[in-house]
This record gives structure tokens, sequence and C-alpha cells, in this order.
């Protein structure tokens, strides 16, 4: 491929992407899961570490979709917040339970964004972290 093929598709693939992040939310979602991967970035010429938050919502229809893909050096109240802000502007609402991996960041920012709403651990997570305590013969 020649770089001028490489520069139009990644144009073309910035512009699907910023219509996808910046989309509206017609539907309500009364379910959230919220959770955050980090990785290895490449920026300015130095590589760190830093995080990717997601978060996926059931819809009142019943069907699952990722609303929203940011990207935040740490899961602080202030990431969480800077999300949740940008989800309200694009329409979120009818959110009645989140389901979050336990960062007190997070919780903060539920508490302000969705009064009213409940949250539970991720059973997935609270796992991972009663196993990290017991031996490894021990695990089954």
């Amino acid at each position: 491929m020649s770089a001028s093929s490489v520069s139009r598709g990644v144009k073309r693939l910035d512009e699907v992407l910023t219509a996808w992040r910046t989309r509206g939310l017609s539907e309500a979602y009364p379910y959230l899961i919220v959770d955050a991967r980090y990785g290895l970035v490449r920026q300015g010429g130095r590589v760190s570490s830093q995080g990717t938050l997601l978060i996926a919502a059931v819809g009142v229809s019943g069907r699952g979709d990722i609303i929203g893909v940011y990207q935040a050096n740490t899961e602080s109240e202030a990431s969480w917040t800077e999300m949740f802000r940008d989800l309200a502007r694009r329409g979120l609402s009818g959110v009645r339970l989140v389901v979050w991996d336990d960062h007190e960041g997070l919780v903060a920012a539920i508490r302000r964004w969705f009064q009213g709403a409940e949250w539970q651990r991720c059973q997935k997570h609270f796992l991972d972290n009663v196993l990290a305590l017991v031996g490894r013969k021990d695990r089954r």
C-alpha cells in the first residue's frame, strides 16, 4: 500500500470512530458495566502506561452495547466523572445499576452522576482478589 492510501484509510477510520464516539444515546440504559484495561502507549516518542476506560450497557430492549471508550492515565474520580459527563451530554439516562471493580474514585463518580443508582462489585474481579490470597495448590 502506498503512503497516501494508508493516510486516506486512517482519515476515514478517524471520521467513523469520531461519529461512533459522539453518537447520541436515545435508549435508556438501566445497567452499566464499567472497567479499565491498561496497556503501553507510544505518545510523543515516549512509551507509557495508559488506561482505556470502557462502559458497556444493557438497554431497556435487553440489547448490550459498548457506549463509551476513553483514554485516561488513572481510574480516578476525575477520569470517571469526565467520562460520565460526556455520556450524560450524549443522552445517557435511566441508570439503575452499575457493575464495577472496586475503585474509590469510581464510587464517588457514580454517586454524583447516577443519584439513586445502586452498584455492585464485579464478581470476576472479586474472585480474582480472593484467589490472589490463596496458595496455588489450594485454589481449586
